[in-house]
């Protein structure tokens, strides 16, 4: 696989971080990106952009009016759908998962949304003509680099999972400052936050304008881990913590430990999809 395909990802949360939270990854190639980027910083004039910051005039955009940060947005959001590049996010009610995971470890449903990226973006990298390997950089998160490490490098190598050899290399975290590419993953994962948070927030809105231009590129997609999904998510984990409850059990736990794992939503996943793999029906 000579072609290298790039995804910069990032976060978003509601400003109170409490109801929704997603991440996001945006595909494509070096020259792609690099198309981008220069028209991304002639057009921001060489401003770091942060698209919660740019809305609501914080920041380096404090000095701008609000109309002045808002036509900002508007204009990378046109700039990002002209373009040829993918973009893949997860978003997830974050009151439906205490409900139905009450005891699951903090920064669960980060590690849920950036394993979906993970898997989709390289199904892309293997459905891509041509295809080719996908190198992944995100946003610094001090917090959860090292668990992301941990996961992505399983992930890597997993041998049941038909599109492990299309993760290149080892995953990166790098700054926005000067990166045009997590700063457009930045602005796909808000309006991806977006979608579900003005469904259940306190103030229920139609569809953004900027998430239905990405929307009708079919180029972006987002998965929305809802309160329906969440359920039927949860139903799986009980079903899997009676399994835990018998002499399996153990199994879990010295996979957990082989792998270098947490015991997290995201790797009971992964490990049913490896026991799927080894005892097919």
């Amino acid at each position: 696989m000579a072609v290298l395909y790039t995804v910069h990802g990032d976060e978003s949360v509601d400003d109170a971080g409490e109801r929704v939270f997603a991440v996001a990854g945006v595909l494509g190639t070096q020259a792609e990106w690099d198309d981008l980027g220069a028209k991304w910083f002639e057009r921001t004039k060489g401003i770091d952009f942060h698209a919660a910051e740019c809305e609501s005039d914080m920041g380096d955009f404090s000095g701008n009016s609000h109309q002045e940060n808002l036509t900002i947005y508007h204009d990378l959001t046109r700039l990002l759908c002209s373009t040829k590049l993918l973009g893949v996010a997860m978003v997830v009610d974050l009151e439906a998962h205490r409900k139905y995971f009450p005891a699951a470890v903090e920064g669960d449903p980060y590690y849920t949304c950036f394993a979906h990226v993970l898997l989709q973006c390289a199904q892309l990298g293997y459905l891509h003509v041509p295809p080719g390997e996908v190198k992944f950089t995100f946003d610094r998160n001090l917090g959860k680099q090292h668990n992301a490490t941990v996961l992505y490098d399983y992930m890597a190598r997993m041998p049941g999972w038909r599109y492990h050899p299309y993760l290149a290399g080892e995953v990166g975290f790098a700054s926005r400052k000067g990166n045009a590419g997590i700063q457009a993953a930045d602005l796909f994962a808000r309006e991806s936050m977006k979608v579900l948070d003005n469904e259940i927030g306190p103030v229920k809105r139609y569809i953004r304008g900027s998430a239905q231009a990405l929307r009708e590129t079919r180029r972006f997609s987002i998965c929305v881990m809802d309160s329906q999904g969440l359920s039927s998510l949860a139903h799986q984990a009980e079903e899997f913590d009676k399994t835990l409850a018998g002499a399996k059990g153990s199994d879990f736990r010295a996979w957990l430990g082989k792998n270098r794992l947490m015991d997290n939503t995201t790797n009971r996943i992964l490990y049913l999809a490896e026991i799927d793999r080894l005892n097919p029906k």
